[in-house]
């Protein structure tokens, strides 16, 4: 059974966009990222997380333009073109592992060795239930406003591949 849930979610100020808090995230009693799944930016883990559904996540080929999959900081987002539409900027601190598909099993594997193996369908149903969370933190909280152009760009891009890869998801695992 897998447990990855958003915990104590708040923002850092008036003019932050990204959601942050804590990620309690075990496989059975296996636990990942102990002392290192708080206060972290849940949104743009969020959008990562979504990403491992049908793309594997190593540090040779990231979902995270080289960000954590658990990452620190979501500093700004910029629409981009290619395979992933937003891009977001960070630091390098936070918590990643590998998540790698193959017959219809997830490994998911920190870079300490942790290591556990899941059926991608409860992969896909843990994921879709972190972002069901951070996504109902958004919309409850008031509207967050935009401190640059570049803002104005990038978040729209952000909602559009997050809606989309929900939309996705849900046709592919319901």
């Amino acid at each position: 059974m897998i447990t990855l849930e958003p915990m104590s979610l708040h923002w850092l100020g008036e003019l932050d966009r990204c959601a942050h808090g804590d990620v309690v995230f075990s496989v059975g009693t296996t636990a990942f990222g102990q002392n290192h799944l708080s206060d972290i930016t849940v949104s743009a883990a969020a959008l990562f997380l979504l990403r491992t559904l049908r793309d594997d996540h190593t540090s040779q080929a990231p979902v995270t333009h080289g960000n954590q999959l658990f990452p620190c900081c979501g500093f700004n987002v910029y629409p981009a073109d290619g395979r992933f539409p937003a891009l977001i900027d960070g630091c390098p601190r936070g918590f990643d592992l590998d998540v790698v598909h193959s017959d219809g099993f997830v490994t998911l594997r920190d870079r300490g060795g942790t290591a556990a193996v899941v059926a991608e369908a409860e992969w896909a149903a843990a994921v879709l239930g972190f972002v069901a969370s951070v996504r109902a933190f958004h919309d409850q909280s008031q509207r967050r406003v935009a401190v640059s152009e570049r803002d104005d760009d990038g978040w729209p891009a952000f909602w559009r591949e997050w809606d989309d890869r929900v939309a996705a998801a849900v046709r592919d695992w319901s």
